[in-house]
């Protein structure tokens, strides 16, 4: 995989389309553990990860363009406090 930023653009790129799968239980019960992901909630959830993965592109754009605080405000909106701001 590449860089860190790369690869959490990535993961909400291939949220987006795997939210609406079915998604086995790791533990190998079978069953599916994101049942209730449907309707409203499902479509939250991709939202969601869709507005994280676009957040994602223009921070790194803007990382590319040498314009890092934007690319940390990008990253903000994304991971909220859990992103270092100092």
């Amino acid at each position: 995989m590449g860089r860190d930023w790369v690869n959490v653009r990535y993961f909400f790129d291939r949220a987006r389309e795997r939210l609406m799968e079915r998604q086995p239980d790791p533990a190998g019960t079978g069953k599916d553990i994101g049942v209730y992901l449907h309707g409203q909630k499902l479509e939250d959830a991709v939202s969601k990860a869709t507005s994280a993965y676009q957040r994602c592109v223009r921070a790194e754009q803007a990382s590319d363009e040498g314009r890092l605080e934007a690319a940390h405000e990008a990253y903000l909106g994304v991971f909220g406090t859990y992103y270092p701001t100092a």
